[in-house]
């Protein structure tokens, strides 16, 4: 009978490794889809490629990101990682317009964004592709008009700043140091509760020191987002679930709760709503049946991350780079005091006529997105325009954060903040600023969060001074969003 010997063992292993190394020298192990070997590899490692670095970068992937564009001179670069599809980065606006609007139907989220996000976002907007998307969109397009842009700046937006003037007040008269991010994220909770749902919520009343609601829902996005860089996460997450179930149900009471009140509701008040969930209520999905209430209740989680994180998120980057170029800051005070006069906040006019407050807030969306990545996946083999091709399965990536620090696109002030940029008559494409993403699948509060953003950022410089007390702790989360890990702490004070 033949039998091995130790040698024989680490002969084989040689052989093995060996075949390993060359077979996946340019792809991750067990990768799902090969690419051509035209596409550069960001990483160099055989075998495990980027998998490694992914799990050290975690913390700060966006930086890491870039640093890869940056090596690769924001040309198409791939992203490897063991046991998962590859990633074709690309900062080229006309592969962005080809892939996301000239040839929309091939791509799309793919069954592995499905699968990441389901327990969080269930069957909403941001995780499906085809009719059902297509439904949605048009039920949630039908609050977004002039109409009712104007209201939500008469009534809901001035209401609510009343309390968000109160709360600084008290901060201020304390000489307190809060977390401003906290208070915008309160802001835009209680503001998009009333718009979407008709339910005041009441956060920035509460004295909590954090929603927990709005906890729970922020550890599931981050959450949810790592399941894209982890091919085992099912594993993980089974053997060690952390607070994965407390937040689920947290987050699901939430909206089980509002989709319960107003089934409850008598149909003579609720036929006089015009909400986002009662439009929801009344509409029918893709099969022309009523949407159930566990439908309803994923309608508004989704709706949750339009209205509340977004806005809220790039009201806080825009603070901070504020901050950061106090001769931009005094430029904008400078409109305000011209444009308002004796007034505390803006009206609807006011706040889409004051030129240099949205450049301003464009500009840190463009630095900061709130969407920091986008990712959808190929259905069938492609080449995009500039010749790289895209076979079956492979996900195409363009990152906001990456392609705002493009020379080629931006100029060379590219990493700077520069309002001014968005004051000449020359402005981007939506396929060179894709902070609001772009094509069929554009952002549809894209209007309402400009109007949001500026009318708080105006209403808030026009009262208050304010000082950032910890610079050094500011930088983003790894998360489906762009928020701050640690808040924006800071201290503010009346103005004479």
């Amino acid at each position: 009978m033949l039998s091995l010997e130790t040698k024989d063992y680490v002969a084989i292993a040689v052989v093995l490794i060996s075949f390993l190394v060359v077979y996946y020298r340019q792809d991750a192990i067990f990768g799902k889809v090969r690419l051509s070997p035209s596409i550069p590899r960001s990483s160099k490692v055989p075998i495990l490629m980027n998998g490694i670095d992914v799990m050290m970068h975690w913390d700060n992937l966006h930086a890491y990101l870039l640093e890869r564009s940056r090596q690769f001179n924001f040309k198409n670069v791939s992203m490897n990682i063991p046991f998962q599809e590859p990633w074709i980065m690309t900062c080229d606006p006309k592969n962005i317009e080809y892939y996301m609007k000239t040839n929309f139907y091939n791509y799309g989220k793919g069954q592995q964004f499905k699968d990441n996000l389901e327990d969080v976002l269930g069957h909403g907007i941001f995780a499906i592709d085809g009719d059902a998307w297509k439904v949605i969109r048009k039920t949630t397009s039908n609050i977004f008009n002039t109409k009712s842009f104007k209201l939500f700046v008469e009534k809901v937006f001035v209401d609510e700043m009343v309390v968000f003037g109160q709360k600084l007040e008290g901060f201020a008269k304390a000489g307190q140091e809060f977390d401003l991010q906290d208070l915008f994220f309160r802001f835009t909770l209680d503001s998009f509760g009333l718009i979407g749902f008709g339910v005041d919520i009441s956060s920035m009343r509460q004295n909590e020191s954090k929603v927990p609601f709005a906890v729970a829902f922020d550890r599931l996005q981050t959450r949810a987002f790592y399941r894209f860089v982890n091919p085992f996460w099912k594993i993980t997450e089974a053997l060690f679930p952390g607070t994965k179930h407390q937040d689920l149900h947290t987050m699901n009471s939430f909206g089980n709760k509002l989709v319960k009140e107003r089934r409850e509701e008598p149909e003579e008040i609720r036929s006089q709503r015009s909400d986002l969930l009662t439009l929801f209520m009344n509409a029918r999905n893709e099969h022309g049946k009523p949407y159930n209430d566990q439908e309803l209740t994923e309608h508004v989680m989704n709706l949750i991350i339009a209205g509340r994180d977004t806005t809220a998120q790039s009201l806080s980057w825009t603070i901070y780079y504020l901050f950061q170029n106090p001769e931009k800051l005094d430029l904008l005070l400078k409109e305000i005091n011209e444009t308002l006069g004796s007034q505390m906040v803006p009206d609807y006019e006011q706040v889409k006529n004051m030129k240099y407050a949205n450049a301003v807030f464009h500009e840190a969306i463009r630095l900061s997105p709130a969407v920091p990545v986008n990712i959808v996946t190929c259905f069938n083999d492609d080449v995009l325009p500039d010749g790289t091709p895209v076979p079956k399965g492979a996900k195409v990536v363009n990152s906001p954060y990456v392609m705002a620090r493009c020379k080629e696109i931006w100029g060379e002030d590219a990493e700077s903040f520069v309002p001014e940029r968005w004051l000449g008559a020359k402005q981007p494409s939506q396929f060179e600023f894709v902070s609001f993403k772009c094509g069929p699948r554009i952002c549809l509060g894209k209007s309402f969060a400009e109007l949001e953003g500026v009318f708080v950022l105006v209403s808030f410089l026009r009262r208050f001074k304010y000082e950032l007390t910890s610079l050094e702790t500011v930088k983003a989360a790894s998360s489906l969003t762009h928020p701050m890990k640690y808040g924006l702490k800071c201290k503010v004070s009346l103005r004479e």
